[in-house]
């Protein structure tokens, strides 16, 4: 890991939080999808578009080193505190928060408390739901073995459903699925998608300085968001999918930068 990144862990909740950490200005919080960690905002350092901010990017409890928890504070409303305890212990107060799919859930409700949203392909409509639905449709008692199989086949997933085409690249981020545990996999699915269908994150999102970024190829996904919710900036990322800061980080690292700088400009001008 370059760019100035640095590995910390923080104790919480009887285990610990583990997260990166670059100090600047103008903080940005990145916060992973189901079954992902911080490492998959690992380019988000290096980057020539997000030079001099400063970025956190944390493994939500459950999920990468972020362990020793009980389940009872590994689900949405955990993240949330575990987001701010992160954020107080490095000094921040208002950062940016850039969600990756299911984090949009623990996004929007940190929402007033942050200088404004970056939603990466969050799951806002329930067309978002494809992979956590199937997860789900599993009976409650065979899930965990599901889980395993799916732990397997992360390698062949994320070549299927990403443009990583380096094996070794690809066999780094698929680790991820191996380092979350089951039962936290199932009650973040469970709560975020109930999140979606009741339409929770478009009610927060009325009152929040946010944007939403769509894969290009997801264009059917990305009609369906600006029918259901128009008031929303959003923008679509070229040539990527689902996982858009591993297909194109160029571009979704560069827009970033634009949204923010955006933002700060309209707030002067106001």
């Amino acid at each position: 890991m370059n760019g100035g990144a640095i590995e910390r862990t923080l104790p919480w909740q009887g285990g610990r939080l583990r997260y990166l950490l670059r100090e600047g200005a103008t903080p940005i919080l990145f916060l992973h999808g189901l079954c992902c960690g911080a490492i998959y905002f690992d380019q988000a350092f290096r980057h020539a578009a997000l030079q001099g901010y400063g970025i956190v990017a944390l493994d939500l409890p459950g999920f990468g080193a972020s362990q020793g928890m009980p389940l009872s504070q590994c689900g949405i409303e955990g993240q949330v505190d575990a987001c701010l305890a992160v954020l107080r212990s490095v000094g921040v107060d208002r950062a940016w928060v850039v969600a990756h799919s299911m984090a949009s859930s623990a996004a929007v409700r940190l929402a007033a408390s942050t200088a404004g949203l970056v939603l990466l392909e969050g799951n806002l409509v329930p067309e978002n739901l494809d992979f956590s639905d199937r997860l789900l449709a599993e009976p409650a008692g065979s899930f965990a073995e599901t889980y395993t199989r799916i732990q397997k086949l992360a390698p062949s997933l994320l070549k299927m459903r990403t443009h990583v085409h380096d094996a070794e690249e690809r066999a780094r981020y698929a680790a991820t699925f191996g380092q979350c545990r089951a039962d936290v996999v199932k009650r973040v699915a469970e709560e975020s998608n109930v999140d979606t269908r009741r339409g929770m994150q478009m009610a927060l999102l009325q009152r929040a300085t946010a944007c939403y970024f769509v894969g290009e190829e997801n264009s059917t996904l990305s009609d369906i968001v600006a029918d259901r919710v128009p008031a929303l900036r959003q923008r679509d990322v070229p040539r990527a999918g689902h996982f858009l800061m591993l297909d194109n980080p160029d571009a979704t690292y560069a827009m970033i930068d634009e949204e923010i700088r955006g933002a700060d400009a309209e707030r002067v001008r106001c």
